[in-house]
């Protein structure tokens, strides 16, 4: 299985198709051919569909119509009195923040062919670096005058910084994912021996990089360099991208403050890292996958102070509704418990600051932007047709497990029959584009996509394990 990692809190990626890729309607239920593509190849498909075939392309077609028309024959018996969920919730404020950004930031960036071109002469080269991170700026400003007086940059590591070693790493045009560092190492040419520095990092450290070495790859065939030129322009688009959002977060967040009780802020972390780090036996996904309330904890005050936000007062309860609709995101992976106080701090300034984009999306009205409603309905459905097989099964006594486990022998004892019942019962309502959907090819490579730095990381849900027929005979055939 091949993993994707797609980088969407830059790199916004809308690709859930436009009103002329329609492939089926059901009464105000959309599939798009993007949607088709999509939740065949981002996600995992059973073998019984896995391949380009047009009987397994039908199975698929079937299974995506499946549940739409499950979360359409519940839908009447949902309310908001009676269904709330975190998780749709926090979806669609993801969506409206992609959407959000996309308008405010991303669209407005301007690509500089002369400034692109600087960089193509220099995205072949691997350098070999020497560099210093440096958190304190006084220290900062102490070793910048010390290579201003000629000190050389090993002397400055072993006699005042009394370092056993110099960090060294390999740095590639395609590597380094923080502006700043990018910028200074391949805008323009380097040589061997340069001091660069201090470059202020992402994470507002102070970074001092001497060139040890460095190797050029040249490419030979046109086809090589038009490719590579391509993928350039690509890559500092998405640099463009992490530049734009930090400069608006900062007028975001500009005059705002956050200051956390520190008694109850030390009792919130010891329970958190137990709950999101300590857990070996889990995945980070299962563990993400549903949110701590700090509130039935033993020690926390379900009405004790958080934190305070601009002079107002939050507390534990307050924060508790954040999080179960935005699990925390953490900015580091492998997190020790000596710098989780540091990380978990980290993750609810996140959380907050994408509170004030929501706060700002909902004033510019993106929770009912087309956009955002479109995509946000693929989770909606997805989520409500899980609740409608739920439901289903446990009346005629089959237990979700007893599904997972084996669901191809439940699909053919009684949940095809079901689906033909749904199909006939709403067939004059199904409107299906078939010349569309024989255009549609599929690889059949297992690949899962996820978005990276965001707190629900799927890009389309799980497929949909519902029906393995490959018949349409239900349904209208239109071009739309």
């Amino acid at each position: 299985m091949k993993i994707a990692l797609l980088l969407i809190l830059f790199i916004q990626s809308f690709i859930f198709g436009s009103d002329n890729d329609v492939l089926v309607k059901i009464k105000d239920r959309v599939i798009t051919s993007g949607d088709f593509i999509l939740r065949s190849e981002y996600t995992i498909r059973p073998s019984y569909c896995k391949s380009n075939t047009q009987i397994h392309k039908k199975i698929i077609l079937n299974s995506l119509i499946a549940e739409k028309l499950l979360a359409l024959d519940i839908e009447s018996y949902i309310s908001a009195e009676n269904f709330s969920d975190n998780f749709l919730n926090g979806i669609k404020e993801q969506y409206m923040r992609d959407y959000l950004l996309r308008d405010m930031v991303y669209n407005n960036i301007k690509s500089d062919s002369a400034t692109n071109k600087k960089y193509l002469k220099n995205s072949t080269k691997t350098y070999t670096l020497n560099f210093l991170a440096i958190p304190s700026l006084p220290v900062a400003n102490s070793i910048d005058m010390l290579i201003s007086q000629g000190i050389e940059f090993e002397t400055i590591c072993f006699d005042y910084l009394n370092l056993a070693e110099i960090p060294e790493k390999e740095m590639t045009f395609f590597y380094e994912n923080d502006p700043a560092i990018h910028e200074s190492i391949f805008l323009n040419p380097l040589y061997p021996d340069e001091i660069l520095g201090p470059i202020i990092s992402k994470d507002n450290k102070y970074l001092f990089i001497k060139i040890k070495s460095f190797k050029d790859n040249p490419l030979i065939t046109t086809d090589e360099i038009a490719n590579h030129a391509s993928l350039v322009n690509q890559r500092l688009y998405e640099l463009d991208q992490v530049r734009q959002y930090d400069t608006y977060i900062r007028e975001v967040m500009k005059g705002s403050s956050v200051v956390f009780n520190n008694e109850v802020f030390v009792r919130l972390a010891s329970k958190a890292y137990d709950y999101y780090i300590d857990r070996s036996n889990l995945t980070n996904n299962q563990v993400l996958s549903t949110s701590l309330v700090f509130s039935k904890q033993d020690s926390i005050n379900y009405y004790d102070e958080a934190f305070v936000l601009d002079g107002n007062s939050y507390n534990v309860s307050y924060l508790d509704g954040l999080i179960s609709k935005h699990p925390l995101v953490f900015r580091n992976q492998n997190i020790s418990r000596r710098d989780f106080g540091l990380q978990f701090k980290y993750a609810l300034v996140d959380l907050i600051r994408d509170e004030k984009l929501n706060e700002i999306g909902y004033s510019k009205n993106y929770d009912t932007n087309e956009n955002v409603l479109k995509d946000y309905r693929v989770f909606s459905d997805a989520t409500i047709s899980k609740l409608h097989l739920e439901a289903l099964l446990n009346s005629n006594n089959f237990s979700l497990d007893q599904f997972n486990q084996n669901p191809e022998s439940i699909i053919d004892n009684f949940l095809n029959e079901y689906i033909d019942s749904l199909q006939v019962l709403y067939s004059d309502s199904i409107k299906i584009n078939f010349d569309l959907f024989n255009k549609i090819e599929l690889t059949n490579i297992d690949l899962y996509a996820y978005k990276k730095g965001v707190p629900y990381q799927m890009v389309v849900p799980l497929f949909p394990v519902l029906t393995n027929k490959d018949e349409i005979d239900y349904g209208i055939e239109v071009n739309f």
